[in-house]
């Protein structure tokens, strides 16, 4: 089981991600996005947890409401975003 700084940090990047879905859908919402928008609120957690257990080497890649997985994973986990 993961100590508790480590719990606070990987909970703090779920929220963060929460946070970029909802205000892309309010964005689309009001016609500021164009084209689609497939959020993933609801499975941050999924993102997290795949991404957290990533080496330096691994590459990962996703296809469907994959926004968590993909946008922020070398800024996020290479500590350029807050903590």
């Amino acid at each position: 089981m993961p100590n508790q700084p480590t719990l606070a940090r990987l909970y703090r990047k779920m929220v963060l991600i929460r946070m970029v879905e909802r205000t892309i859908e309010d964005l689309f919402g009001k016609g500021l996005l164009f084209g689609t928008a497939h959020c993933c609120i609801g499975q941050e957690a999924v993102a997290v947890g795949a991404v957290a257990t990533l080496g330096e080497d691994d590459i990962i890649t996703s296809n469907h409401r994959g926004h968590g997985h993909s946008w922020p994973i070398r800024p996020m986990w290479k500590g350029s975003w807050p903590s």
